[in-house]
């Protein structure tokens, strides 16, 4: 009996062994996948061995098979698509947040030296401006200066960052002028 239904799938396997493949060919385009997907078609018909004879037409049910299984190759590969796609996204972000942080990095070293380099009654002015957000008029109630003192003291410590950026990193400029104009 199990002789008889090897014989039978034997014979199955030879007569649709290329109608199969060139079918599959024809809508997956490779002879590598229709190849493949040729397998997978009659390893299933293989486990379906012994219900031959329930099977009405053995033509149209191999066909489905293989059409069943190319779609599900190209669900499978759109899936590994999208998540290569969402992979090299995230790998390029991340690429991308790694190359902004070490730029942010550098432009804040560099400001830091900047300021350093300015008076201590403008580095205070600076600071009081820049890092705690007060305006003008509040940082000259606190310092007990004129509004047009501190005004000038501002003035004058954003030319010199200006300068000191122009002096030892000009390619930076184009990010400080919009990070500290005011």
């Amino acid at each position: 009996m199990i002789g008889d239904q090897e014989e039978r799938f034997k014979t199955l396997f030879d007569l649709y062994k290329k109608p199969v493949h060139d079918y599959i060919r024809k809508i997956t385009g490779s002879h590598e996948v229709a190849e493949e997907i040729t397998q997978v078609v009659f390893i299933r018909l293989w486990k379906k061995m012994g219900s031959y004879d329930k099977i009405e037409n053995i033509d149209y049910y191999i066909f489905r098979i293989a059409r069943n299984e190319c779609m599900r190759y190209f669900k499978k590969a759109a899936v590994e698509t999208r998540l290569f796609k969402e992979l090299q996204k995230r790998m390029t972000a991340n690429g991308n947040n790694i190359t902004e942080y070490m730029n942010y990095k550098e432009t804040e070293v560099l400001l830091n030296q900047a300021i350093a380099s300015l008076s201590p009654k403008r580095q205070k002015v600076y600071q009081l401006s820049r890092s705690q957000g007060l305006r003008l008029d509040e940082i000259a109630v606190e310092m007990k200066l004129s509004y047009n003192t501190v005004r000038n003291h501002l003035v004058e410590a954003l030319r010199q960052i200006r300068k000191y950026y122009l002096q030892n990193f000009p390619c930076i400029i184009l990010l400080l002028f919009s990070f500290i104009s005011f």
